[in-house]
C-alpha cells in the first residue's frame, strides 16, 4: 500500500468489501426504477473488478432508518445525492451519513468536506487560473440584491 495514500484499499484485501451505491429516490414516482443502475455499470464493473461487490441504495428521506441500517453492513458508500432536488435539500441525508462514518463505514464526498471545499467559492477564489470567467460569489441573498442589479 502507498503511504501517501493509506485510503488506497489493498486491493488483495478487498475481495470481501462491500459498497453502497447510493441516491435519492424519485419522490413522484417511488416505484419506478431510476437510470443510476444503467450508467454507472462500468463502475460497477471495475469495482467488481477487484472484488469489490456494490448494491443499489435508493434513497428517500422517509426511509431514513432503513437506508442507515443497510449503510451500517456496508464498508462505504460512494452517494449521488444532489444539494437540492423536487423541494428536498440534504440537511437529513446529511446528518445520517455523518453517523455512519463516524461508525466507520467510508462515505465518498462526506458532508463535511463537501462545506469545507465550498464548490461555488472555489469557483470563484480560482477564477483568475484560467477556467475561470467574470464570475461573482454573493454570500447571500442580500448581499446578491445589493450587488447583482450593478451587474446589469
Amino acid at each position: 500500500m502507498d503511504p501517501l495514500y493509506p485510503q488506497q484499499l489493498d486491493l488483495e484485501k478487498s475481495r470481501h468489501r462491500r459498497l453502497m451505491l447510493m441516491w435519492r429516490g424519485n419522490i413522484h414516482a417511488p416505484g419506478q426504477p431510476s437510470s443510476h443502475v444503467e450508467r454507472l455499470k462500468p463502475l460497477i464493473g471495475a469495482l467488481g473488478g477487484v472484488g469489490v461487490e456494490t448494491f443499489p441504495l435508493v434513497y428517500f428521506d422517509a426511509e431514513i432508518e432503513a437506508a442507515r441500517a443497510r449503510l451500517l453492513q456496508a464498508d462505504g458508500a460512494m452517494v449521488w445525492i444532489n444539494p437540492q432536488q423536487d423541494g428536498q435539500d440534504r440537511t437529513l441525508v446529511d446528518a445520517m451519513l455523518r453517523d455512519v462514518a463516524a461508525h466507520g463505514v467510508w462515505v465518498s464526498s462526506h458532508p463535511d468536506t463537501i462545506l469545507k471545499l465550498g464548490t461555488k467559492e472555489a469557483l470563484y477564489q480560482t477564477r483568475h487560473l484560467g477556467w475561470g470567467s467574470d464570475t461573482e460569489f454573493y454570500r447571500s441573498f442580500d448581499d446578491f440584491d445589493l450587488r447583482f442589479p450593478l451587474k446589469l
